[in-house]
């Protein structure tokens, strides 16, 4: 009982170590942008991207994962945004490009319409009734 209680308290102090070195650890030391670097502002909590008229901007992980769990928050442009695409997508690295996607197509009248992508050419298109996190569930089960 003792060995299993030592092995609890071991695991229990190195996790909060690495969750206190995660949490102090700069956006950029684990990301770097791959388009329009002039396009960000991090304030230590949120990334702020700017989109203008002609060109975006979009980042990337400095590491490679095998797993693992993703939260995002997108606040699209309001009114009329027809030509914009705002998206969050992962891809495998090597010979074989897998790619998952979620999409938000801008339109003339200001509702979004979510698209997302397992495989391409293979891409969903849905009304913004839809609840997002419905559709995500069922297409990937």
């Amino acid at each position: 009982m003792e060995s299993s209680s030592s092995f609890l308290f071991t695991t229990l102090f190195f996790s909060l170590c690495v969750c206190s070195l995660i949490s102090t650890t700069k956006f950029d030391q684990l990301f770097q942008p791959y388009c329009a670097a002039d396009h960000f502002s991090f304030n230590g909590e949120a990334l702020n991207m700017k989109l203008d008229n002609c060109s975006g901007a979009g980042f990337w992980s400095k590491s490679k994962y095998m797993f693992g769990k993703f939260n995002i928050q997108i606040k699209l442009v309001e009114g009329d945004f027809a030509g914009t695409v705002a998206a969050f997508y992962m891809s495998s690295d090597g010979p074989k490009h897998h790619e998952f996607d979620f999409e938000f197509l801008g339109n003339t009248i200001g509702e979004p319409c979510f698209g997302l992508s397992i495989c391409e050419p293979f891409f969903l298109s849905f009304a913004s009734s839809v609840p997002v996190f419905k559709v995500a569930f069922f297409y990937l089960i």
